[in-house]
């Protein structure tokens, strides 16, 4: 089995070790870039939303937005809050994140690391249109999530199987939202109540 070792005197800390793990509301380490301590952030949203604490993911990622003020990291932290919101089945929260995202200029959707981001927009976008029984919306949300996910599958197949993998998982997702939204619309509710999804 594993064992997890602390050094001595680590617990008694809890600011200082708050602080380069990059939780909201600590004070970012001095010494480090901003562009680590975003990094820091972003791996810290991944790590939770891996362990499925999504609500944690969330408070992570809004608290990181109230710090950041250019574009693309907003973009960036922004796609973090909205997948957890829409994990989390706050729809009204998913509205208001992605409404937000929907004025930004092409350079920032553009700009290092946003292609990702993109990707989690349109996903909850086509999610939120399903939710709200707009089923002609999903199918273009699901292609901009595609579109832009395909830069990123080309470059990753370039490296290994291991690095194409999750792309292709992604594009499996996409795949089956489409393809349900025929069997779903069978079974919409009456209008004005929205599917439980």
């Amino acid at each position: 089995g594993y064992q997890i070792m602390l050094q001595r005197g680590a617990l008694q800390q809890p600011a200082a070790a708050e602080g380069a793990l990059g939780v909201p509301g600590a004070a970012p380490a001095a010494s480090t870039p901003a562009t680590s301590r975003l990094e820091a952030q972003l791996g810290l949203c991944r790590c939770l939303r891996l362990l499925g604490l999504s609500s944690q993911m969330k408070d992570c990622a809004e608290g990181a937005l109230k710090r950041w003020g250019r574009e693309a990291e907003r973009l960036r932290l922004g796609a973090c809050a909205l997948g957890a919101a829409w994990r989390l089945r706050e729809w009204g929260e998913v509205s208001r994140l992605s409404a937000e995202a929907r004025y930004v200029s092409r350079e920032g959707w553009q700009s290092t690391g946003c292609a990702e981001a993109l990707y989690e927009f349109e996903l909850a976008r086509a999610l939120l249109a399903l939710r709200n029984g707009e089923t002609a919306a999903v199918a273009p949300h699901c292609d901009s999530a595609r579109a832009a996910l395909v830069p990123l599958l080309a470059a990753a197949s370039m490296e290994s199987y291991a690095h194409t993998y999750s792309f292709l998982v992604r594009l499996q997702v996409l795949q089956e939202l489409q393809a349900a939204v025929p069997l779903l619309s069978r079974l919409e509710p009456p209008v004005g109540s929205p599917l439980r999804i």
